[in-house]
């Protein structure tokens, strides 16, 4: 690849980051918005007002801030929310964090011998891989993963014989910000990953050193990150995880589902899960009846065909790499695993941790060393493995049938998609020593178009309201969504509506009035017969019961319609019961 292919790669890359840092776009779903931007918000206030962030005063009555790590208190960027305004600063983080990873990444595959060009690939097949897309929904999971690759890039330079005090500072000064990142889980598999690394590392250096160096290294990112280690040691004495674990439900709850196998196809085979109607999310019995906890798990076609293509799983220097990715993705299936319950006290440190689809942060650093090193070959023009023709052809095939039948979804989706197919043509048809440009503008185009960033929104500007907009809000009912499933599930649900005609029961009064008429006359007869309270409440009962009629079509009995007052106390279920909804006027 040449010097300006990589200048202009490095350029859209920073230009499809600019709404972020500036604050045109900010991530708007679950736990991002809901916990941690009102804690940021909370962090500034008491900052400027000269008050240490001890409590989080507008979170149940009150909770620990700076002790709890998902916050990042501790972490460089909280000095940006001193001086920006708040939607700046919260969108520069995850901009920051996309930039961290793309570096760290290269730098992690360069460490691992992987050539300039073929690191590039591997940068952007982890940057914009499914995994770390979906850990934008909370403030701590992206950044964490982002420091990742450059604690794993300090590990591998110690492996393979680097300066032992140069390495190890860098290992310690990596690791403390992977701590300070805020999400533990992350940063205790990266740590493993590191150590692991170093012990299993080249021949280069005796075993002696590299180990010292690995002490020496998390020693000095204990001392750095100290604060924040302290500070969450303090209220983890008397937390619910400690005085109530979590139980065996709880802590397998997000575990992998087999059927996920087909978000390797589509980013979301099963629906967005932040839209609704026909292209929501509709796999609630893949994902335990929720929204799943990872978006998607897609890698792209283009990084499948590569390891498909030249990956070396049995002989090449990345093979422990596959090894790990591949016990993380079958870890990762947690209570459809045999013996789940018994080996549940172990993975979860006595239901100390959740969450199983984590383990799918650690497949996503091991793309990096397998993607760059299968790069390499396919740059250099070495001949792919035996039968790997044949199959990414299958695939590919096979890919593009299940997106013709099931839809891509958006336009975008569709240049995606056939973005993708001409990556992996390319990958079968281009043998001697071709440009590994086309296959990371492909993974580029592929990730950004076919994931789409459905979390991100474009900030709101306060507008003055027209008259013409002040209409009543529409259910969910109203508008047709099933409050639990969509699309097909929702069609079937609004069909079988339509079918009974079933109206809400009329609440009449018959206490703070007077009545008249026939109601008059039964009310005073049942006061004559007598008959008891049970008696009484029967009666009442069957009198508050609208009549029945005929619907027109032989659709069978349908009950009373409210009166027009009613109508007009619920203008929600206007359309649901049949009716144009009315307008304010």
């Amino acid at each position: 690849m040449s010097a300006r292919a990589l200048v202009a790669l490095r350029v859209v890359f920073v230009l499809a980051l600019l709404p972020l840092a500036t604050g045109i776009f900010i991530v708007t779903y679950q736990d991002a918005s809901m916990t941690h931007l009102p804690g940021k918000w909370a962090t500034v206030e008491m900052a400027r007002a000269g008050t240490f962030p001890f409590l989080q005063p507008y979170a149940s009555f009150g909770q620990p801030l700076a002790g709890n790590p998902n916050f990042g208190t501790f972490f460089p960027d909280t000095l940006l929310f001193l001086f920006l305004p708040l939607t700046v600063a919260f969108g520069a983080h995850f901009a920051i964090a996309a930039a961290l990873a793309f570096i760290g990444a290269r730098r992690w595959a360069r460490a691992e011998g992987v050539d300039a060009a073929a690191a590039h690939v591997a940068a952007l097949a982890f940057v914009l891989s499914g995994v770390f897309v979906s850990t934008w929904k909370f403030y701590n999971s992206g950044m964490a993963l982002a420091v990742a690759p450059w604690v794993l890039s300090a590990a591998s330079r110690l492996a393979r014989g680097g300066a032992p005090k140069r390495t190890s500072a860098e290992l310690g000064l990596c690791g403390a910000l992977e701590v300070l990142a805020g999400e533990p889980v992350i940063a205790l598999l990266t740590f493993l990953l590191a150590a692991g690394r170093v012990v299993a590392g080249g021949r280069r250096g005796p075993m002696r050193s590299r180990l010292a160096g690995l002490a020496g290294g998390l020693l000095l990112a204990a001392l750095i990150a100290a604060p924040q280690i302290l500070l969450t040691w303090q209220i983890f004495h008397g937390s619910s995880r400690e005085l109530r674990p979590f139980p065996f439900v709880t802590a397998t709850g997000t575990s992998v589902h087999p059927m996920l196998a087909l978000e390797q196809v589509l980013p979301f085979p099963f629906g967005r899960p932040d839209l609704t109607g026909a292209p929501g999310f509709s796999g609630h019995a893949w994902f335990d009846n929720h929204s799943p906890y990872l978006w998607t798990l897609h890698v792209g076609w283009a990084t499948l065909a590569l390891l498909l293509l030249f990956g070396r799983a049995r002989t090449g220097p990345e093979r422990g790499f596959y090894v790990v990715a591949l016990v993380a993705a079958v870890l990762s299936l947690g209570k459809y695993l045999p013996y789940a319950k018994k080996i549940y006290p172990l993975l979860s440190l006595d239901g100390r941790i959740r969450f199983p689809v984590k383990w799918w942060y650690v497949v996503a650093l091991c793309l990096v060393p397998a993607v760059g090193w299968a790069a390499q070959r396919w740059q250099s023009g070495e001949r792919p493995n035996r039968f790997s023709l044949e199959a990414v052809g299958a695939m590919l095939v096979g890919f593009l049938g299940v997106v013709i039948v099931h839809g891509a979804g958006t336009p975008l989706a569709w240049l995606g998609a056939l973005a993708s197919a001409a990556a992996v043509s390319t990958l079968v048809m281009r043998r001697r020593a071709p440009s590994t440009g086309a296959v990371a503008m492909a993974i580029l185009v592929f990730a950004a178009a076919a994931d789409g960033r459905p979390d991100l929104r474009a900030h709101p500007r306060r507008r003055r309201p027209s008259v013409g907009s002040l209409r009543p809000a529409r259910s969910d009912h109203a508008r047709g969504v099933s409050p639990r499933g969509t699309g097909a599930v929702g069609g079937e649900r609004r069909a079988i509506r339509r079918r009974l005609r079933v109206r809400p029961r009329p609440r009449r009064q018959l206490f703070g009035r007077r009545p008249r008429g026939a109601e008059a006359g039964r009310r005073s007869d049942l006061g004559a017969a007598g008959g008891g309270v049970e008696a009484r409440r029967r009666a009442l009962r069957r009198d508050r019961r609208p009549a029945r009629r005929a619907v027109p079509g032989g659709r069978g009995p349908e009950r009373a319609a409210p009166g027009p007052a009613l109508r007009d106390r619920r203008p929600g279920t206007g359309r649901a019961a049949g009716r144009r909804p009315h307008h304010l006027s």
